[in-house]
């Protein structure tokens, strides 16, 4: 009875050695998995980053934009036209300074 016994001992031993040596190549394969699956995210962000840092950060959009801007009319105090233009577009200027001949 005892040699049956150490047969059937054995018997579960070698299928636990068995399973073992399935669960730890499960494991390797699992983490090479994750691995593979990380260095994938990693370079998508990388890629992603640098099209962020080349093209996207100088796209602007919105959906309701509103521009300030200074302007003011200008009217002359006699009639007729005008004959030359002293500033250009977006020039500063200061109070009393010419804009235009008329």
């Amino acid at each position: 009875m005892s040699a049956s016994i150490t047969a059937e001992t054995e018997a579960r031993r070698d299928g636990q050695q068995g399973t073992s040596e399935a669960q730890g190549k499960s494991r390797s394969k699992r983490r090479l998995i994750m691995m593979g699956l990380g260095g994938v995210i990693a370079a998508a962000a990388i890629v992603y980053g640098a099209h962020y840092w080349s093209v996207g950060r100088f796209q602007v959009s919105t959906d309701d934009a509103y521009v300030q801007a200074d302007s003011t009319i200008i009217a002359p105090k006699v009639p007729g036209y005008l004959a030359k233009v002293l500033v250009t577009d977006n020039q500063r200027v200061r109070a009393g300074q010419p804009l235009a001949i008329i």
